[in-house]
C-alpha cells in the first residue's frame, strides 16, 4: 500500500471549486450535491471538498490532513482522470 496525503476543504462554493480542481486533477472521482473528491496519483493526494454554512464562514475555514495508506475502494484505478469529452 502507498502512502496518501488527504486534504479536506470547506469551501465557500462548492460548484466553483469543483471548476478550479478539476483543472489540476481531471474529473473528481466521487461527485455528489454537497460533496466532491479528486485523487492525484503522482504524489497520491485525495482531495475532498465540503460546502460550508454561512455560519461557519465568520469563524474562519477548516483544513484538515492526514496522511497514510490508501484504504481499499476509496476511488481505486483513479490513474485516469481525463474528460471523456
Amino acid at each position: 500500500m502507498a502512502n496518501a496525503v488527504h486534504i479536506s476543504l470547506k469551501v465557500a462554493d462548492l460548484g466553483r471549486s469543483v471548476d478550479f480542481y478539476s483543472g489540476l486533477f481531471g474529473v473528481p472521482c466521487k461527485l455528489k450535491p454537497d460533496y466532491a473528491k479528486f485523487v492525484g496519483d503522482d504524489p497520491e493526494i485525495h482531495l475532498a471538498l465540503r460546502p460550508t454554512l454561512l455560519a461557519d464562514r465568520a469563524s474562519g475555514g477548516t483544513l484538515s490532513l492526514e496522511t497514510g495508506a490508501r484504504q481499499n475502494g476509496d476511488c481505486q484505478g483513479a490513474g485516469d482522470h481525463s474528460s471523456p469529452n
